[in-house]
């Protein structure tokens, strides 16, 4: 005889598992079913409570402190002597649960932490477990110039000592990218790579930075100029000066323009025009690499 199977759909509801539809089984397999959920349910329950329990027991003087580390480098960094000294608290003091939750946190920035109460004959057992959380250990840049190493290092947000993270050291790719964009670059490339050392399982981060063609003030044009020549407010900004006499300089910063329109604009005041109120307008040819700004 064939049993006809219903759809079952289990809902969560903080902590509770609700049932909208059984499949028509024999009494037996209901049974099991639900036994099987109620296990479930008292499972998670115990989980959301067990804080509770260890906070529970507190305060309370502490009759003994063990302290484990599931470090799978066993040859590397020996984590006894910190995780002690972080906890801040020893055998014969008092625990509270703000103090427990304390040293939680600070133990927390060198990997995942677990630690519970247990209660002993004279107090509380306090179990503390770090699994320790590999680190970046050196970061080395390659293809920095014009930018020193330092600069590069400001633009990303990991640094040496800081938690070994994929997905964040990944991101430091735009980052960097963008930093050579504000250098006039028009389209960097930058590859990221890492290797983790076999001895302690930290990480060394490679950075290659290959920055390519940048762009170049080609033109100035100066409109609503009344007062002076173009050429004499062209030769007041540094960016043309350094194109018009070849020195070199000629990469298009934005930022340098920016100081130019302040530059010019306090010539301007100097000279009696108080209100005076210069805007740049630039546009740039990505294929040709050139600039052409138009100061209004």
């Amino acid at each position: 005889m064939m049993t006809r199977r219903l759809p079952i759909r289990i809902i969560r509801v903080t902590g509770r598992i609700a049932l909208q539809m059984l499949p028509v089984y024999s009494g037996f397999g209901v049974f099991c079913l639900l036994a099987t959920l109620s296990l479930f349910a008292t499972a998670t329950a115990e989980g959301k409570n067990a804080a509770q329990d260890d906070r529970a027991l507190l305060p309370a003087v502490i009759s003994d402190l063990a302290i484990q580390v599931n470090d799978p480098y066993a040859g590397g960094f020996d984590w006894q002597p910190l995780v002690r000294a972080l906890i801040g608290t020893a055998p014969g003091e008092i625990l509270t649960a703000d103090r427990m939750a304390q040293a939680q946190a600070t133990l927390s920035r060198f990997g995942r932490v677990d630690a519970h109460v247990d209660t002993c004959d004279t107090g509380v057992c306090l179990t503390v477990s770090l699994r320790p959380a590999h680190r970046i250990k050196h970061i080395d840049i390659d293809g920095a110039y014009p930018l020193f190493e330092k600069q590069v290092r400001t633009a990303m947000t990991i640094a040496a000592g800081d938690i070994f993270e994929a997905v964040k050291v990944a991101e430091q790719k735009n980052l960097i990218a963008r930093r050579y964009r504000a250098e006039g670059y028009i389209d960097p490339r930058v590859t990221l790579g890492w290797t983790r050392y076999k001895d302690d399982g930290h990480y060394q981060v490679q950075v290659a930075i290959d920055k390519g063609p940048y762009y170049v003030l080609k033109k100035v044009n100066v409109n609503g100029n009344q007062a002076f020549s173009d050429d004499t407010l062209r030769t007041r900004m540094k960016s043309f000066h350094r194109v018009s006499l070849g020195l070199g300089f000629n990469r298009f910063i934005p930022a340098r323009l920016e100081e130019d329109i302040r530059h010019l604009t306090s010539f301007y005041r100097r000279k009696g025009f108080a209100d005076v109120s210069i805007q740049a307008e630039t546009q740039r040819d990505p294929e040709t690499g050139h600039v052409v700004c138009d100061l209004n």
